[in-house]
């Protein structure tokens, strides 16, 4: 029996059944007559041990290289019956399997007319894989049903520009993937987490990409919610800032600003604008304005209701002056007092 043979196998019909989870193929050696019935062979590894490592599902009928590999070399015992006379003792082999091959398989072109069977590679992507030059330029770790991790390193050259592919990719057969790009070129230099559904965290390093150059572009079909139990939420633009911090809801609903159990405090260095159609004050107990300076209302109309007191105090000069009418309606009694009250008729 020659023992420096490889042997290519053909992995049988359930024959990456292991029960011991060792990683081990029942196979068929093709095209030789000594070794006609299955054997069990061993799993290699190129690194790892002790839980660690890279090592997948090779699928029945995929064929495999094997070999005979000696674990135990041979050496004479002394049998005491023969008076101590060495015995020579066979070196014992098992059997390894060290590879995949893949070979190319048939698939139906639906892209001609009529439909065509064509040969295809078994390399994971081959097609992105030898994209545009014909020589593999990535490295692909690809499980049966798709999930894949990519590690590209691509130089593209068209119409007078250079773009470079410099990525590791994780990506599962939905589409779901993160992408760690360091290339360069439109649509790379940063970090992409994202899903089929268009729902992204964009990490974005490049001017060449919205939003500009060391941003984070989040985007998503859905809801957004950010919930902290214990901490703090800070939103805050440093003081090297010139642009504007902007909350905008283009659709029908509502913005809702809510303290359940402390105050709502909105402070402003120069002028705090309110623009709309109405503004509307409620509150269980007291509304307070107070100004250094003046407190001016302009107004068509101007409507103050109090179910008790309502209080306007100047220290200087207080007026109450309508284009066409003013109106002071008291339900039972009105006061006023000052030093001097001017009443004059137009």
């Amino acid at each position: 029996m020659d023992y420096n043979k490889i042997y290519i196998a053909q992995v049988e019909d359930n024959g990456n059944r292991d029960s011991a989870h060792f990683g081990r193929l029942k196979v068929r050696i093709l095209n030789n007559s000594t070794f006609s019935k299955t054997i069990t062979a061993k799993c290699i590894m190129s690194f790892g041990g002790n839980n660690s490592g890279i090592f997948g599902n090779v699928t029945p009928g995929q064929r495999v290289l094997v070999t005979q590999v000696c674990v135990s070399e041979g050496v004479g015992l002394k049998h005491p019956s023969m008076g101590g006379t060495k015995i020579p003792a066979e070196d014992v082999y098992e059997w390894f399997w060290i590879g995949v091959v893949p070979e190319p398989h048939v698939i139906e072109d639906k892209s001609s007319d009529p439909p065509e069977n064509r040969l295809t590679s078994s390399i994971p992507d081959a097609e992105d894989m030898y994209h545009t030059t014909n020589i593999p330029n990535r490295t692909v770790i690809k499980n049966t049903v798709g999930h894949k991790l990519v590690l590209a390193d691509k130089t593209i050259r068209s119409n007078n520009s250079v773009t470079q592919e410099d990525y590791a990719q994780l990506r599962t057969n939905s589409n779901k993937q993160i992408k760690l790009d360091a290339g360069t070129g439109k649509d790379h230099d940063r970090i992409v987490i994202a899903d089929e559904h268009g729902n992204k965290i964009i990490i974005n390093s490049t001017p060449e990409n919205k939003p500009g150059p060391n941003s984070i572009l989040m985007e998503c079909i859905g809801n957004i919610h950010a919930l902290t139990h214990k901490g703090e939420i800070d939103i805050t633009a440093g003081k090297e800032s010139k642009s504007n911090i902007s909350v905008t809801n283009r659709g029908s609903g509502n913005i809702h600003i809510q303290s359940s159990y402390g105050d709502v405090t909105v402070k402003a260095q120069k002028e705090i604008s309110l623009q709309c159609n109405n503004v509307i004050v409620d509150a269980s107990s007291s509304v307070t304005v107070n100004a250094v300076d003046d407190v001016t209302v302009n107004a068509t109309d101007v409507t103050v209701n109090a179910s008790n007191d309502a209080t306007v105090i100047a220290d200087k000069n207080l007026t109450l002056e309508g284009g066409v009418n003013v109106d002071i309606t008291a339900g039972a009694i009105m006061t006023l007092k000052a030093s001097r009250i001017n009443m004059d008729q137009a």
